[in-house]
């Protein structure tokens, strides 16, 4: 660095009134931020520029050395460094090995160009290496490849004066113009005039012909050159480039190509992964595969699939084991997530296994794993959430049964899957009596089916059919009837709970629900719903027991109960302990009364929010919300998971409009639907369905596009007044848009265009005419209509009972049936199976 670098440096640490900078607070400042974050790539730079600012050169290196160990550096840092260590009188070897690091981290012109002028002035021979390493990395670039070709050439051309034998290094000089002015790039004009200078009147054809060449490539490489520019290096433009580099398939370009977009976009781990890939299938040269790969974790340290193809590269060069296991220990500071957690630990698990299994096949270390990552995520990420699904648990498991031949320790994982949710599902518990049956004892398996019998909620069914199936295979005579004993009891019992709940349903004004018994149902009023629903209803939802004790028996004066669309009773608020004043029965009958309607602060301002995730908190909703006095949602019985729907009271009118405007508002990704506390006045669709010559129907649309780029894909044609792209009720999108012209002329123009495409999807425009909604009586009445032939004891029918012994074949209509066939006795049932 020259003293005036220094001199201006000084200048820049200088405030406009002459005071200097507080260095030691800014210092301090970036240190508090990186111990929350301290991979953040701009603030670890920052923090190396401070410490040189300020004069800290102790303090510069140790974090310099500290820093470059885990996290990379931007080419500015390490130039700088590179520059100290220059001008300390490093040995030749600390200069070039901080070279190496730096073009590791940032392959860019700068620092190549630093290290060839240095190597330079070590010997012709080291800065002939330096330079085809350079050309290797950047010097296939069309932006800047020639910078490198042109320095390389004044070396050759300087070391003319020099030769020993001119005739050779001339010769060297033009086979080095012949290869440079191969390469298509943006000086390529300079380089061929340079060559016209060196050659004078003995200009070679063929030299002329690979120019030519080159220049017309060129021509195609300039409408992409031109679009980076014109889009600020986007990676859309970035993209289309590649495809066009890979069409022409030229291995070395490709790669080259990749390093540019890095240059650009190194902390973007798609890029990273698609580089990793393409070298892993297309290039298939290890060692170039590990090299992106572990710059890629460098740069994108948060990402577990990079860090898994890490491991799983190293693995398939035949890296030492030493060197993975090194891996491994980065790998696992970085996890952050359950999801990470368990791929990373299963990665490098089963590359212990297969190391195990080409040795010795000793398996303690596999096992030691298994044990540690168990214990980390349970401790990083609670008992109940490391491991839902048990997926680890499972493999874990097997591993145990197949590897390890310890059958308890294989019993004991399985026995807290079950336990821990996971004896609900039916494939859980035949995949832990497989395991039984295939290491262990069928005995063991048998225990583990009759307790599945009582466990599973899912698929009873098929827990039935494989007990049965099992007996056969397995047990005795006399194993079999009992087996047939217990799985019929089950399933009678199972239909006798789906048929008692068909009564209640239907006679839903007899008997009341919890949320509903503030207000009778009129006995005589005709029930408009005759068909059962599958799944869980919003009138199906369980007072807690503190709710239970504090019903009030119903009047028989009371309104009937409000019903939704289908005929079923909606949910009133939950019942809560309250010292307002209770309406009287004349005021809920609608009879007039002299009783003072409510002021606003006695006044209830309660809105019905849903589409809710499972999981969502009240302190989730009041964060969306303005004025909250209670957040009321609706939990699984005991559960800590809601229904996905519930009560908001708000605090004054202002903030119930307020919330109401925020209809859709996400939280957590998924939009959250807020409505008026009344079922009759819940809006069913808010847009409208008329044909709108204005407005334009847009499908094929790209799942991340956004409604900015469709309003700038769209104004070309005229003023656009608003763009709407339609999502799943999950907030995802389906796909399709809705685009609105402030006149016709405009919209029509748009759709008379031939091809639109967006984010490479050609884009199908229509004036907008959906189909009428119907309307709210007819979709009542369609719904309350009763369908025929629906069972209402489906879970009940067991698959493997013969044809011949079938309780009924009747015909069924809503649960009822017109046959009167005798069902079979347990007896005459397991008779039928000994034939």
């Amino acid at each position: 660095m020259s003293d005036e670098d220094v001199g201006d440096n000084e200048a820049e640490d200088m405030e406009m009134d002459g005071v200097p900078e507080d260095l030691d607070a800014k210092i301090a400042n970036v240190r508090e931020q990186l111990a929350q974050n301290s991979f953040d790539f701009e603030l670890n730079n920052e923090l190396l520029s401070l410490l040189r600012k300020n004069g800290d050169f102790d303090e510069l290196a140790e974090a310099r050395e500290k820093i470059a160990a885990q996290h990379p550096l931007s080419s500015t840092s390490w130039l700088e460094w590179i520059q100290d260590e220059r001008s300390s009188g490093s040995e030749q070897n600390r200069v070039e090995e901080l070279f190496d690091k730096a073009v590791f981290d940032c392959n860019s012109l700068d620092v190549w160009m630093e290290l060839v002028q240095w190597a330079c002035g070590v010997s012709p021979k080291f800065a002939r290496e330096k330079f085809e390493a350079a050309l290797s990395a950047i010097g296939l670039r069309v932006d800047v490849g020639a910078m490198i070709w042109q320095s390389y050439l004044c070396f050759e051309e300087a070391m003319l004066g020099g030769a020993e034998n001119l005739d050779e290094q001339r010769k060297c000089v033009a086979s080095l113009y012949k290869r440079a002015l191969r390469v298509p790039n943006v000086d390529l004009a300079d380089t061929w005039k340079s060559y016209l200078d060196f050659a004078g009147e003995q200009v070679d054809e063929d030299i002329r012909r690979v120019y030519e060449t080159s220049v017309n490539d060129m021509k195609e490489f300039s409408k992409y050159e031109l679009k980076l520019a014109e889009t600020d290096d986007s990676l859309e433009a970035f993209h289309e480039y590649l495809g066009y580099e890979k069409e022409k398939d030229d291995p070395a370009r490709i790669q080259a190509f990749y390093n540019r977009m890095l240059d650009k976009h190194h902390q973007n781990e798609n890029v990273w992964f698609d580089y990793g890939q393409w070298c892993e299938t297309r290039l298939k040269v290890h060692s170039i595969t590990c090299r992106v790969y572990k710059q890629a974790v460098r740069h994108c340290p948060y990402s577990c699939a990079l860090w898994q193809q890490t491991l799983l590269a190293l693995e398939r060069s035949g890296a030492a084991a030493d060197e993975i296991d090194e891996f491994w220990e980065k790998a696992r500071e970085t996890i952050s997530s359950a999801d990470d957690g368990r791929a990373l630990y299963r990665t490098y698990i089963y590359i212990l296994r297969r190391r195990a299994d080409s040795t010795e096949k000793d398996y303690t270390k596999v096992a030691e794993i298994f044990e540690e990552g168990s214990r980390n995520l349970v401790e990083w990420f609670g008992k109940h959430d490391w491991d839902p699904q048990g997926v680890y648990r499972r493999n874990w498991a097997y591993f145990a049964y197949n590897k390890l031949k310890d059958f308890q320790k294989g019993k004991k994982i399985w026995d807290d899957i079950l336990a821990s949710g996971g004896g609900r599902f039916a494939d859980k518990w035949i995949e832990a009596v497989r395991l039984e049956r295939q290491f262990g004892s069928s005995d063991d398996a048998r225990k583990l089916l009759y307790k599945a019998l009582n466990s599973v909620s899912d698929h009873p069914n098929t827990v039935f059919e494989y007990f049965i199936q099992f007996e056969r295979e397995e047990g005795t005579l006399e194993q079999l009837d009992k087996a047939l004993e217990k799985v019929n009891a089950q399933a009678v019992q199972r239909a006798s709970r789906v048929q008692a709940q068909k009564p209640k349903e239907e006679s839903a004004g007899k008997k009341p629900h919890g949320k509903e018994r503030r207000g009778a149902v009129d006995k005589h009023e005709p029930n408009d719903s005759s068909r059962k629903r599958a799944g869980s209803t919003l009138e199906e939802v369980v007072a807690t027991k503190k709710q239970a004790t504090e019903v009030v028996k119903p009047n028989p004066s009371d309104q009937n109960v409000p019903k939704d669309k289908d005929g079923f009773a909606m949910p009133m608020l939950p019942v809560k302990k309250s010292t307002a004043p209770v309406p009287s029965p004349s005021a809920s009958s609608g009879q007039p009364t002299t009783s003072t309607p409510p002021s606003d602060k006695e006044q209830k301002f309660t809105v019905f929010i849903s589409n809710l995730d499972f999981k969502t908190t009240p302190e989730q909703v009041k964060k969306v919300l303005n004025g909250v006095l209670d957040v009321r949602l609706v939990y699984r019985g005991m559960s800590k998971l809601t229904k996905g729907y519930g009560f908001v009271d708000l605090d004054s009118k202002e903030s119930y409009e307020e919330a109401l405007a925020k209809d859709r508002v996400p939280i957590e990704g998924r939009p959250m639907l807020i409505s008026v506390n009344d079922p009759e006045r819940r809006p069913t669709f808010k847009y409208s369905t008329d044909l709108e010559k204005t407005k334009l129907f847009v499908r094929n649309v790209h799942y991340d596009c956004t409604e900015d780029q469709l309003r700038d894909a769209f104004k070309v044609f005229g003023e656009v007044k608003a763009v709407r792209i339609v999502t799943h009720i999950s907030g995802k999108p389906k796909g399709v848009a809705y685009v609105e012209f402030a006149n016709e002329d405009d919209a029509r123009k748009a759709v008379l265009e031939p091809e639109i495409i967006l984010l490479d999807r050609k884009l199908h425009v229509a004036i907008s005419n959906p189909p009428k909604k119907p309307a709210k009586e007819e979709a009542k009445q369609l719904s309350s209509t009763p369908i025929a032939s629906t069972s209402t004891d489906r879970k009940a029918h067991l698959t493997m009972v013969p044809r011949g012994v079938k309780t009924s074949s009747a015909k069924v209509v809503n649960g009822v049936s017109n046959g009167s066939k005798k069902p079979m006795s347990n007896d005459e049932f397991r008779q039928m199976f000994k034939k």
